[in-house]
């Protein structure tokens, strides 16, 4: 366990090292986040409806803002650095010393995430006093607090989404395009982009049990006050169980990978 956490404090080190680059990415978020302030508004203009796909005009607008700093907090690209080690042989001194990869991989990541998830909770609490005076919408303490509990679900549902995507490195050649385009999928399909509302009531029957929507769009629902009482321990129940399905996946992939591995280079 130690080992582990000496690599989550390294990884926490080089985060701070570099906290330039989490500002430079919040500042990069600014103009698409904008082009979604202005959509969202044009259409609650042009249509004069008092609620668009479920939400009314001041919830759309915090949606937006939520779902851009909630996908900064939980980006990821250590993928392309599974799918180096699996290619250049850098799992070789995984698989010859007493080291876990997985658990390697999951330390670094929580190091190197860690202040950049609290710096995006800081936001999202500073913007949501600025919502409350502003656009005279309420954001509650309460659901504030039930948002940390599901967003700390939602990270480690991303961590072990994108590290089963590295480990397709196993038995593909070129990956880069494979990430990039579930990337994007994932994106759209954890809500990042809109409301998963859009796809109406058949399309969230769907959704509801697939793991993208726990990662953005359920946690927004919850600080927005959107989720309460059973539907909230239903989806943390569903989330739940995603992290258990997906790390056991995870296990089972590595295990079949590693028979196909050839410990070339490192």
């Amino acid at each position: 366990m130690r080992k582990y956490l000496f690599v989550s404090q390294m990884g926490l080190q080089m985060s701070l090292a570099y906290r330039l680059n989490y500002l430079i990415s919040v500042f990069a978020a600014g103009f698409p986040l904008l082009l979604q302030v202005m959509f969202w508004h044009a259409i609650f203009t042009y249509t004069q409806a008092e609620q668009v796909y479920g939400y009314r005009y001041e919830e759309m607008m915090a949606y937006a803002l939520f779902a851009a700093l909630v996908s900064q907090a939980l980006r990821t690209g250590f993928e392309y650095e599974v799918a180096t080690d699996i290619k250049e042989g850098g799992l070789n001194r995984f698989l010859t010393q007493p080291l876990s990869y997985s658990a390697y991989r999951l330390a670094a990541f929580v190091g190197q995430n860690l202040g950049y998830f609290a710096a995006t909770l800081l936001l999202i609490g500073g913007c949501a006093v600025l919502l409350n005076h502003w656009l005279q919408m309420t954001v509650s303490l309460s659901d504030y607090v039930r948002m940390l509990c599901v967003l700390c679900g939602a990270f480690f549902i991303q961590f072990f989404l994108f590290y089963l995507i590295g480990l397709v490195a196993f038995w593909m050649q070129e990956v880069w395009g494979v990430f990039e385009s579930i990337r994007i999928v994932g994106l759209v399909l954890s809500g990042g982009v809109f409301p998963l509302t859009v796809f109406g009531e058949s399309g969230m029957a769907v959704l509801r049990y697939l793991p993208f929507q726990y990662v953005v769009f359920f946690p927004i629902e919850v600080v927005l006050g959107r989720v309460t009482g059973s539907d909230l321990m239903i989806g943390l129940a569903i989330q739940g169980a995603w992290i258990i399905g997906l790390f056991s996946l995870s296990r089972l992939v590595w295990s079949r990978g590693c028979k196909h591995f050839i410990a070339l280079g490192g």
